[in-house]
């Protein structure tokens, strides 16, 4: 059995990563941190991600993916 990596698999990843984060921002961004962690939550973000990416949604400051 051989297994070939799809090349564009890390792009592919960010762009969904990306588009996911984009929808959250659009419903939340702006609101009271307990609001965006229980939204990212949701998407399944835990710590050590969750606490620094929810503080900058909730203080009105886009993510991005690198």
């Amino acid at each position: 059995m051989e297994f070939k990596m799809n090349p564009d698999f890390e792009r592919q990843m960010k762009r969904e990563l990306q588009q996911t984060l984009d929808k959250v921002y659009r419903q939340v961004g702006g609101r009271p941190l307990a609001e965006v962690k229980a939204a990212l939550k949701r998407i399944g973000v835990d710590e050590p991600e969750l606490s620094p990416l929810a503080t900058a949604i909730s203080d009105g400051r886009e993510p991005r993916v690198q």
